[in-house]
């Protein structure tokens, strides 16, 4: 059966200080009672991902396997010269989207 939250605390707080507290909620993804609720309660806040960069991240990293797939059948001279510019472009696509989480 599920508790249901039928308990309330009342929280002062300053304008600022609960502006700051909408900020970070919404920067999460949760409203402000469930992220309040993780605070308390000592749960990991996990940041809503972006949808459209795990999708970019997604499509790099099918590419990369099928260049690993083509990599392979060529012969070891051929592997290393042809592949360098493609592996080189995927690195930096991929610094390119890791950059903004940073």
């Amino acid at each position: 059966m599920k508790d249901t939250r039928n308990k309330i605390i009342i929280l002062r707080l300053t304008e600022e200080e609960k502006e700051q507290a909408v900020k970070a909620a919404k920067e999460v993804g949760l409203t402000l009672s469930s992220y309040v609720r993780k605070m308390i309660l000592g749960n990991k806040i996990v940041p809503k991902t972006d949808v459209q960069t795990l999708f970019e991240l997604n499509k790099i990293g099918v590419n990369l396997n099928q260049l690993v797939r083509h990599i392979n059948m060529l012969p070891v001279e051929e592997n290393i010269v042809s592949s360098l510019d493609d592996i080189n472009t995927f690195i930096r696509e991929l610094k390119n989207i890791t950059s903004r989480f940073v």
